[in-house]
């Protein structure tokens, strides 16, 4: 969905049952980026943002399962954009899950909620992303009101958490060995280095019987960056494998495959990478079972 701003990518999912074929349960997901920074006509350009997704239901049946997910940048439940989600008028009416209204910026009463910002400072990433510590709530999962108490697909209670959050950092980076709790240092230290925003998850269940899926075993034994995940012109790739060689394909946050390559297992091999633009990358092994490997590439 195209709007003045930032496009809103939208996809549908559909679960992958054993009566897929007569009953299909699709989730139809939206990820949105609104518009940042405080001020009346920010305001504005993020509820003309959000109109754009409403205008869409008319694309949608009133009964789809909706989920309205991304950086919101809303500072409080009074803004525009975040009520007209929530309008109760709209065709398919939007539910916040956990449901707590009110001024979200810079009030300790929504600690274990906030979001942003996981740093003090962005000095050491290049001066990308915001500093300042966790005191915004600017992340979100909206769903659809008919995904409550729905036996056929519905959001668990209480499974909505901004993950890594321990509620006890407020104001503070997510690393912070003060902000003990169920989140343990290992975790928030690559949340640290990941993000500026922490991630948004919640559960959903479904009555429905899902297929059997293989499991599969991870056959390598390690691949990493070893000039680290912000990159400028070369990757820097070490494989510790007993493999003889790894092939590669690079990815953008499309799923648009940008370049393959190979690498030898046991040794450091070096890849240009310095035609590619500005963004967020993924690096995926092909060959084996791996996870991939996000990067961002600088200029």
């Amino acid at each position: 969905l195209t709007t003045t701003i930032r496009d809103i990518n939208w996809y549908t999912l559909e679960l992958i049952s054993d009566n897929q074929v007569a009953n299909p349960i699709r989730i139809e997901v939206f990820v949105s980026h609104l518009k940042a920074s405080r001020g009346t006509e920010n305001e504005v350009k993020r509820l003309n943002m959000v109109n754009k997704f409403i205008d869409n239901y008319e694309n949608l049946d009133e009964d789809a399962y909706v989920i309205f997910a991304g950086d919101l940048n809303v500072y409080s439940s009074d803004e525009p954009a975040y009520q007209e989600l929530l309008n109760s008028n709209n065709k398919i009416t939007m539910v916040d899950p956990i449901n707590k209204p009110g001024n979200w910026t810079s009030n300790e009463t929504f600690t274990t909620i906030h979001t942003q910002s996981t740093r003090l400072s962005s000095e050491d990433f290049d001066n990308f992303g915001s500093g300042g510590g966790l005191d915004d709530r600017f992340d979100f999962i909206l769903i659809s009101e008919n995904m409550i108490n729905n036996t056929e697909l519905s959001y668990v209670p209480d499974s909505y958490l901004a993950y890594g959050n321990n509620g006890d950092c407020y104001n503070q980076r997510i690393d912070d060995t003060d902000c003990t709790g169920i989140y343990d240092s290992s975790l928030r230290d690559a949340l640290y280095t990941m993000s500026d925003h922490l991630p948004v998850v919640m559960e959903l269940q479904s009555n429905q019987q899902f297929l059997n899926t293989p499991e599969f075993t991870e056959t390598i034994k390690n691949i990493q960056l070893t000039n680290g995940n912000i990159i400028r012109d070369e990757l820097s790739l070490q494989i510790d494998n007993t493999l003889e060689s790894i092939d590669f394909e690079i990815y953008n946050t499309l799923g648009q495959k940008i370049k393959s390559f190979s690498a030898d297992s046991n040794t450091i091999t070096n890849i240009s990478v310095s035609e590619l633009n500005q963004g967020m990358y993924y690096l995926v092994p092909t060959n084996i079972n791996s996870n991939a490997i996000k990067f961002l590439k600088v200029n």
